[in-house]
């Protein structure tokens, strides 16, 4: 049941966005970029992201990545990427979880020329939207800030809920615009890894 707060996010966008394409009738003005994880450190160049993985984190393969879309099977790469940004909208990068499968942090691109996404007028939105997607109880309130990762400014959502073990959990998203393109980061971690624990592995 720990586990219930990170799977809940890293499988959200998969199972409840990514059911809606409109193929031929979306564009992209932006260009992906496949990033690159080498002896544990990940790098995109299109989001301007490095992200160190904490101490026995792995990353998610290609295979996991697309496991739950039609392009299940096949090779992750920038052309593929680009592909699933403009048919279906939203595209994961990378995912990175603790060995436990309790902590997560995800990369992933929405397309705002999408049509699932076009009715989004801002960062804020589309973040909220996603938020109220996982179902989880926000009862205490949304914080929101500005927070610099990587030298560039993302606008912070975070919920702070309780995961089925009674631990404090929280559910962090970030986001940024960069052209057609929404740069979003997303969290899930408790007491035991923070959200500071967590932006401190962007340098």
């Amino acid at each position: 049941m720990k586990k219930t707060l990170s799977a809940l996010l890293c499988l959200l966008f998969i199972f409840s966005f990514c059911a809606c394409k409109n193929g031929s009738e979306n564009t992209a003005d932006a260009l992906l970029v496949r990033g690159e994880s080498s002896e544990g450190i990940y790098k995109n160049s299109f989001a301007k992201l490095t992200f160190k993985a904490p101490k026995n984190w792995s990353f998610a393969t290609s295979t996991d990545l697309l496991a739950n879309t039609e392009h299940a099977g096949k090779l992750l790469d920038t052309e593929r990427l680009n592909e699933i940004f403009v048919e279906i909208g939203l595209a994961y990068d990378m995912t990175c979880y603790s060995d436990d499968g309790v902590h997560s942090v995800g990369l992933l691109f929405a397309n705002t020329n999408h049509e699932q996404f076009k009715e989004y007028s801002s960062t804020e939105e589309l973040l909220r939207a996603m938020i109220e997607q996982t179902g989880l109880d926000t009862s205490e309130g949304i914080t929101k800030e500005e927070v610099t990762l990587c030298g560039e400014s993302y606008l912070r959502l975070c919920v702070k809920t309780k995961t089925g073990t009674g631990d404090t959990g929280y559910a962090t998203f970030y986001g940024r615009s960069e052209g057609s393109a929404t740069v979003i980061i997303v969290a899930a971690c408790t007491d035991d890894f923070t959200v500071s624990d967590c932006e401190a592995c962007f340098a």
